[in-house]
This record gives C-alpha cells, structure tokens and sequence, in this order.
C-alpha cells in the first residue's frame, strides 16, 4: 500500500548487550516505487522518498538528456504508483550556461555545511536520508533529501529547472560521499564547486579535475580537503 508519509512507525526488536533484546517504537523512513511512462512508453521505474516526485522525473529526465528545459514538457500527471510525463513534440535547442567567476570564502563553506546538516528533521529521526542544498556562498537557498543520494540531485535540478536557477555561481552541498556519477550530474547542471561531508572517489576527483569543476570532501567541523580546482575556495579573509 502507497502511502504519502515520509515516516511510519513501527514496532522493532531492540537488542543491547548486556541487557538482551526488548519490544520498542522506531522511527523508519518511507520507500515507494514509481513505474514512469514517457509519451506512454515505460521509461523507469523510481525507488524513493514520497515527496517532489515532479522535480525528481524532471531533473532526471534533464540529466539523462531527454529534455533540455522544464518548457519541453506538457504534463506530469501522477497517480498512486505511476507517473505519467508527455514531452512537447519539439524540445527547445539547449542553451550553454556562461561559467561564473565564482569564489567562496573557506570559513563561509563550513557553516553552510553545519547549516545544511542541520537542516533535515527526517534525517535527524530516522537517519535515513541523504541531503543535497543548494547555496550562493552565504545562505542555503533550496533542499531536497531522499532516501537515494541520486534522487535528491535529481529533485534539486527539477527545482531550479522549474524556477529558472542559475547554477555556475552556486555550491552543491552533500551529506554523502561523492563517486563519479555523482559528480558527473553536478558538472551537468552547470555546477563548479561541489562540498561534501563525506569522501570523494577517484574518479570523481578525475571527472572533476577534468572539467574544472572545485571539490572538497571530509567537510566537517572545522576542516575541509580541496581534491580539485583549489583557486575557487578563498582561505584567508
């Protein structure tokens, strides 16, 4: 059964050494699957969180190159476990953002990563989710969590996407480690300085290094390491 909640509650077996198991309420983050049809024809099906399951196909169908802009799509029509999208008969030819002369100042990324951990009450319950935010150096402009690292880049760029936001002077933040494919749906939506609390692979430092795009991984407390592009990060006032 589908439900709309984000969170159920359940009853689970709590094992503690020492003192053995015992009956408590847990807190557990709500998965669905949505079987999505472009122009009627089976295109995916999506395993995630309950919520902006609009942005999520648009970003996704942007990243994956089926569309260029919110405008080529008619319709969106979801329905229980399935998603319905009609694409207009002609897509608009993409238009190549200008890259940003963009900086940020290091102490700056650390208290937007504080902020941007901070930020999810349903990470905070159930510990379930990864979180993506969306900055411009001072303040967090829009979030988007899923139980799926991948779907809440997707619901991020199906927000700005649909609100015209421009990306090259903005900061990807990530509450989970960044691999390749992670970084390679940042460099698409035009993003240049990629942070996250988490580690970084090798190839996403490759793919990062190769396409001018700044990242910083292992950003908590008061540390940061610069793996790619150091000359955005400022560190000094």
């Amino acid at each position: 059964m589908f439900k709309e909640e984000k969170i159920i509650g359940k009853t689970i077996l709590r094992y503690i050494r020492g003192k053995g198991a015992r009956k408590e309420n847990d807190l557990i983050i709500v998965e669905n699957a949505y079987k999505t049809f472009v122009n009627d024809v089976f295109y995916n099906v999506f395993y995630c969180s309950p919520e902006y399951l609009e942005e999520l196909v648009i970003g996704n169908l942007a990243l994956n190159g089926k569309i260029t802009s919110f405008e080529d799509i008619k319709d969106i029509e979801i329905e229980s476990d399935k998603i319905n999208i009609n694409l207009n008969s002609e897509c608009r030819e993409s238009i190549r953002e200008e890259i940003a002369n963009f900086k940020v100042y290091a102490d700056d990324l650390l208290d937007l990563m504080g902020e941007h951990l901070a930020i999810s009450e349903i990470h905070r319950l159930t510990g379930a989710v990864h979180i993506m935010s969306l900055a411009d150096g001072e303040r967090i402009l829009v979030t988007r969590e899923d139980i799926g690292r991948h779907n809440a880049v997707d619901k991020l760029y199906g927000y700005c996407l649909k609100n015209n936001v421009f990306l090259s002077d903005k900061i990807l933040l990530s509450s989970g480690r960044i691999t390749h494919e992670i970084c390679y749906k940042a460099f698409k939506m035009g993003i240049r300085i990629l942070v996250s609390r988490s580690a970084v692979s090798s190839m996403a430092i490759e793919l990062a290094q190769t396409n001018n795009v700044t990242l910083v991984g292992f950003t908590r407390g008061e540390r940061f390491n610069i793996y790619t592009c150091p000359e955005r990060i400022i560190t000094y006032r």
